[in-house]
């Protein structure tokens, strides 16, 4: 039309066409208010409605500052449409990876769960072979109470720290009355700490307890004590797990002879959920074990820490 110069029907034709695409752009953006399934359809509603706002008002005003004014509008909102998306992007990733971390945490216990109650149930056959039937009744007794205690607790995967304690109370006493007591006992909860309402992982020391015992303990031939302890610090929930055995070198010696090859997992899923649970800490800050020694130098056992963060 401009180049047969109909100026007259060209600025007509193009005032149809602004009318009709303002019309279907307000059309549009009722249409997707009503069906909108995305808190995003506001800012491209109304960032829409800006640039369709300056460029009603440059058509009727003649002013183009007015057609800037809604351009730049139409793109602030859009750019906060976008930084919108990503921080949903960004919480529906972290939801996922906790979703994951939960799931790897279950099979983890389901590692540790079964190991634990097979030994159980092997040292009740190690009475009835025994021919020791009040020992073996009295022995399943208790561990038909510690059984309840895991099986009610292993749904929420994280207890008490009174119920853990009570856990590991029954689960050495089983050992102890298992082995003829050759070893004395004692779980200790710290007077500062809140053991009734802070919450730690179900049997998470429960690898170090069972290792101090068979290797630490049993081996010795002289009176020999086990002390479990639970004490609080200012961020953390500290476990420790003390025995005066014969300590980590003769252990790793009798273990050698007695079963060469053999791998132990239980501490080292000890360090995995820790690490699930605090991926911001190493395995070595969470979990140390040393050893205990005389003045002359002489391990008389071994001492392991595990420092749980508490939660917020």
């Amino acid at each position: 039309l401009i180049q047969i110069e109909l100026f007259g029907i060209h600025f007509t034709a193009m005032n149809i066409q602004r009318y009709f695409m303002a019309s279907f752009g307000l059309l549009g953006s009722i249409y997707l208010l009503i069906k909108r399934k995305s808190v995003l359809v506001y800012f491209i509603v109304f960032g829409s409605l800006s640039f369709t706002s300056g460029a009603l008002a440059t058509l009727f005003l003649v002013e183009n500052d007015y057609m800037i004014a809604g351009s730049a509008i139409e793109i602030f909102i859009f750019t906060l449409g976008l930084s919108y998306k990503s921080l949903c992007l960004l919480k529906q990733n972290a939801r996922i990876q906790l979703e994951v971390l939960q799931m790897e945490m279950i099979a983890l216990r389901a590692q540790m769960n079964p190991h634990f109650i097979f030994n159980s149930l092997g040292s009740i056959q190690h009475l009835i072979r025994l021919d020791r039937q009040k020992k073996a009744l009295e022995y399943l007794s208790n561990f038909s109470k510690l059984l309840r205690l895991v099986l009610d607790s292993s749904r929420q995967g994280s207890i008490s720290v009174a119920e853990e304690a009570q856990l590991m109370e029954l689960y050495i006493g089983l050992e102890a009355l298992r082995f003829e007591h050759k070893f004395t006992y004692k779980v200790v909860i710290d007077t500062e700490l809140d053991a009734d309402n802070l919450e730690i992982p179900i049997l998470l020391i429960q690898p170090h307890v069972e290792n101090a015992i068979i290797h630490g303990l049993l081996p010795k031939k002289a009176a020999s004590h086990l002390e479990v302890g639970f004490y609080d610090e200012p961020e953390y929930i500290r476990c420790t797990i003390i025995d005066n055995g014969v300590g980590r070198k003769a252990s790793t010696e009798n273990k050698a002879k007695s079963n060469p090859g053999h791998k132990s997992h239980g501490q080292a899923i000890v360090a995995d959920r820790l690490m699930q649970m605090q991926d911001k800490t190493t395995a070595g800050e969470l979990v140390q074990i040393v050893d205990i020694e005389t003045g002359l130098s002489e391990r008389t056992g071994t001492k392991v820490v595990i420092r749980i963060h508490k939660e917020d």
